[in-house]
């Protein structure tokens, strides 16, 4: 297993909630497809067009996305957009350039031509935009996004499947311009399979291993996460849950302690993240508040007991590894909120591996977790996700410590099996069990509109 691979691959910059920013990607695409247009990143070999396109020639857009893409892209925030929602996700899209460096593909409203915002709002009064939920409503939720923009009898078609930046189909009214192949489709899902079948002893062994330009990168992901946490106190924004907490151990209310701390660092980047600020978060999973709870939880841990930089990164490799790991087996979007279930998971076992955990201790700590917050549903991205990602963090941390100090959740209780592996496989059960609940969850939210 190319451990170093897989965390280049899943560790990347989204400014925003992936979600929007994915059906923001796909409006893009699909509109600069009516020209032919395909962007250097999907096709290096495909001439691109340079015919110009016509904002006010847009007659319809159309979104397709499953239902937890829905429930995700309802209530956020967009990056720069002064607003939130699918339809301004979508209209948005339109007014950015899809073209841009290998990887920045999720960074798409950060190219958003002069006077985008002011032409999308334009799109969405026109009541030019229809949105669907198109699910099966069995197994595992699959990301699933299909956009389509007309213009007259001139159209295009950009689709987005399985992963938040996985392009698989283009096309236009002539002709089908990019379809993914699929052994290229596969090639993320046979890294993720091989680390699904792997213990978290070789995950152990496996970050141990890593360069020195690795942990660089690490520390540098680290790093950025932490800047949407001080924006979020300096602009109080979102719900204001991390200045609130900050404010709250500033009077004494609050102990000034290690759990705290962490609420603090990651309930302000997710502050920042969802009211929409236009800041990138290293993601984790393909969530960037998932990516908060293992980075920020880890930081300020890593503040109180100093154990080295070194230290800190493989920490925080493994922490990713194992909520990978944990998605596969729950599902990258489910009716259970990921921040507990799965970035909580790899939080817990980062966080015991960095105050000298050996595998007998996370395995531990992962069964705490499990105990604990397996259960919180996920009812869509949105300001208010700062509440179960401080709570996830404190779960976190906690459960490292239990673990530490010796503390064994009894095997005999619920989904806690032996091995920590088997727990999340148990978690991954419940989660397919609750697609009645998913679809509850979507109904109540489609009432809202």
């Amino acid at each position: 297993m190319n451990f170093s691979k897989l965390l280049r691959k899943n560790i990347k910059p989204s400014p925003g909630c992936t979600e929007v920013v994915s059906i923001g990607l796909a409006s893009s695409l699909a509109y600069h497809a009516i020209t032919g247009y395909i962007p250097s990143w999907l096709s290096s070999k495909r001439k691109r067009s340079t015919s110009s396109l016509n904002f006010s020639k847009i007659s319809k857009i159309i979104i397709e996305v499953d239902r937890n893409v829905y429930k995700n892209s309802f209530a956020v925030g967009i990056p720069g957009g002064d607003g939130y929602g699918i339809e301004l996700a979508a209209a948005l899209g339109t007014q950015c350039n899809p073209e841009c460096k290998s990887g920045e593909e999720l960074k798409i409203f950060q190219r958003m031509e002069n006077k985008g915002k002011e032409i999308a709002k334009s799109i969405i009064n026109k009541r030019k935009i229809a949105i669907k939920v198109v699910d099966t409503w069995t197994g595992v939720s699959d990301i699933s996004i299909t956009v389509r923009v007309k213009s007259g009898k001139k159209y295009g078609i950009a689709k987005i499947k399985h992963y938040h930046d996985n392009v698989t189909f283009l096309r236009n009214n002539k002709e089908k311009l990019y379809e993914k192949a699929k052994n290229l489709s596969k090639e993320q899902d046979s890294d993720i399979e091989k680390l699904s079948t792997m213990t978290i002893e070789e995950m152990i062994k496996g970050v141990e291993k890593l360069s020195k330009d690795d942990k660089k990168f690490l520390l540098e992901s680290i790093e950025k996460n932490k800047k949407a946490h001080q924006v979020g106190i300096k602009k109080r924004l979102g719900l204001g849950i991390g200045i609130t907490l900050k404010e709250l151990i500033n009077d004494g209310v609050l102990a000034d302690d290690v759990t705290n701390n962490a609420k603090v660092k990651a309930g302000a980047a997710v502050d920042a993240r969802m009211s929409g600020y236009n800041i990138p978060i290293m993601i984790c999973a393909g969530s960037g508040n998932q990516g908060i709870v293992v980075s920020n939880s880890l930081l300020a841990v890593h503040e109180k007991y100093k154990k080295g930089e070194d230290k800190l990164a493989k920490a925080f490799a493994l922490s990713h590894l194992v909520t990978l790991y944990a998605s596969k087996h729950i599902g990258w979007l489910s009716a259970l909120c990921g921040a507990p279930t799965k970035a909580g998971i790899g939080a817990t076992a980062g966080i015991t591996y960095y105050l000298g955990g050996i595998s007998e201790e996370i395995n531990r700590a992962i069964n705490h977790t499990a105990a604990n917050s397996t259960g919180i549903i996920c009812d869509g991205a949105k300001v208010g996700c700062a509440e179960k990602i401080i709570t996830s963090v404190e779960v976190a941390i906690q459960s490292a410590l239990f673990a530490l100090r010796g503390l064994d959740v009894p095997k005999n209780n619920g989904i806690i099996a032996e091995r920590a592996e088997d727990t999340i496989k148990n978690i991954g059960l419940v989660s397919k069990g609750m697609i009645p609940t998913d679809k509850t969850i979507v109904e109540i939210i489609k009432s809202k509109k």
